[in-house]
């Protein structure tokens, strides 16, 4: 009997220094921001928090939707669970002010996940990017294919999620830096249209910046053809009549057809863009496919890349590696004779 006695005690000792090591450690488990910054792979790691947090409706509870598909949340389908936010509290218009709302409220439960608010995820993924377009270009540890393949990336997500905001809450303002506990926090509201311009500068600079794929391991991240899309999303929501109102307004004086115009131009394939481009510069584009679908789309480029959006394309980076391609004259950069 005593013997049990003797290991039982033993046990609990070992239990409690063991916990008493797990509890010394810092919250951040002894990870501090120059090891996040340290290298290209920590640094990519840390962005790519901007990719989990990335909504996904098909999920039973993704973004706090208690079990009721996301086309209940307008008159596509109906929501029979009671007990959920959906049919207690947006159906009912009961919303306002309401943190735990679906789609509109800010509670951080789960934050950082695609079982998060949306617009929780949001603020915190803006920080993160924030954050790394901070940091990044003054990384002495980075070449410049790492810091344009990181910055793009993050003018692309701090443009998206800014997005996932203004969608639900209407024009907001604008965070383009990190702020800290003792800054004052207290930003003006804008109007839409004035966020959808900023968010669409943003992207302007992720397409000059984003390549047009990526490698197969790593598929899911952004492309210039994902920051065109945006762009076009973007503009098409800023284009319809509840959006063209300031803040203080609730008119409904039309869509805007200039916007909307903007959101089919850019509605376009890298391929269109890079021909009108060519066409623009007074080149001769000659696009190489055996498919005949591509060969079609290839042709439909009816339509003038503004001037600014030509300014972006003018002061785009050169690429200076093009890989196994290098091989190539055109690709090399040394004369084609």
């Amino acid at each position: 009997m005593m013997k049990y006695i003797k290991l039982f005690f033993i046990s609990i000792i070992l239990v409690f220094f063991s916990c008493e090591d797990y509890l010394d450690k810092s919250p951040d488990m002894g990870i501090v921001e120059d090891e996040v910054f340290d290298s290209y792979t920590a640094i990519r790691g840390y962005l790519d928090n901007c990719i989990k947090a990335l909504p996904d409706y098909t999920l039973w509870d993704g973004g706090k939707q208690e079990r009721v598909h996301a086309a209940a949340f307008s008159d596509e389908a109906a929501a029979n669970y009671s007990y959920g936010k959906v049919k207690g509290v947006l159906h009912k218009g009961d919303w306002l002010d309401k943190e735990e709302a679906v789609e509109v409220g800010w509670t951080q439960t789960d934050v950082g996940t695609p079982k998060g608010r949306p617009i929780a995820n949001a603020y915190y993924c803006i920080r993160i990017t924030n954050r790394i377009l901070e940091k990044v270009p003054d990384l002495p540890n980075l070449s410049d294919e790492e810091k344009r393949m990181l910055l793009g990336q993050a003018y692309f997500f701090r443009a998206y999620y800014h997005f996932e905001i203004i969608k639900r809450w209407g024009g907001m303002g604008y965070i383009d830096r990190v702020y800290h506990t003792t800054d004052d926090m207290d930003i003006p509201r804008i109007s839409y249209q004035a966020a959808t311009d900023r968010l669409i500068e943003d992207l302007n600079r992720a397409i000059t910046m984003l390549p047009d794929e990526w490698p197969i391991f790593e598929t899911g991240r952004p492309t210039i053809l994902a920051a065109m899309a945006v762009k076009a999303m973007a503009e098409l929501y800023a284009a319809s009549p509840l959006m063209k109102n300031n803040i203080n307004t609730l008119d409904n004086t039309g869509y805007d057809i200039e916007r909307a115009k903007m959101a089919a131009k850019y509605g376009v394939s890298a391929a269109q863009l890079c021909i009108r481009y060519g066409l623009q510069l007074g080149t001769i584009a000659l696009p190489k496919t055996a498919n005949p679908e591509h060969m079609k789309n290839n042709a439909d480029i009816d339509f003038v890349i503004t001037d600014i959006d030509f300014q972006t394309l003018l002061q785009m980076e050169e690429l200076r590696d093009y890989g196994a391609y290098n091989i190539f004259p055109v690709f090399s950069g040394k004369p084609l004779v």
